[in-house]
């Protein structure tokens, strides 16, 4: 039976040494994708859902570590990496404040 990716986010977790390089490279080319994010839309937050959400602390702390390693901006104000879990409301919060935002300054051209 193949793995799937599940069984390597928890195996990462566990310390497994082939899990925990995947989740290193998996880490880095999203770091790269976020680090050019930062930079054309310099957002606060940015908010995983799915199963990237269910990944654990090993790859939620990889991701930070080269999110700051490869930026060219600072992300160290006040921006966010927030992994949503069930019992989490920050994915309403985020989408409610981007409605609110879009709707006072896009519509009313605030």
């Amino acid at each position: 039976e193949k793995p799937d990716i599940f069984d390597i986010f928890r195996e990462s977790n566990r310390g497994d040494t082939l899990a925990c390089l995947l989740m290193d490279e998996l880490a880095g080319w999203l770091a790269v994708g976020l680090s050019n994010l930062f930079m054309m839309f310099d957002p606060e937050a940015v908010f995983f859902e799915g199963d990237y959400s269910k990944a654990g602390d090993y790859f939620e702390k990889k991701l930070l570590e080269k999110i700051k390693n490869i930026s060219f901006v600072s992300i160290d104000k006040d921006f966010r990496v927030i992994f949503h879990t069930p019992e989490s409301n920050k994915t309403a919060q985020g989408a409610a404040a981007f409605a609110r935002d879009y709707f006072l300054f896009k519509t009313l051209d605030i």
